[in-house]
């Protein structure tokens, strides 16, 4: 399985799932879930997030919004 990171705008989000379509679609349902059923996903928008090593990636930073 692959972990990736996905964030926009309203959310910030970490998905684990075994392709990439099913984490879209992972997403796609949790932002639905959340009422954000305006927002896109694209595989662009996922990124993969190393997991074999010590790693950090900033999410949401309210100071850039």
């Amino acid at each position: 399985m692959t972990t990736w990171t996905f964030s926009n705008s309203y959310v910030a989000i970490v998905v684990t799932a075994d392709t990439i379509l099913l984490a879209i679609a992972m997403v796609k349902e949790q932002l639905i879930e959340r009422g954000y059923n305006h927002c896109t996903v694209l595989p662009e928008d996922l990124i993969p997030c190393p997991v074999h090593h010590r790693y950090i990636r900033t999410l949401f930073n309210i100071e850039e919004h």
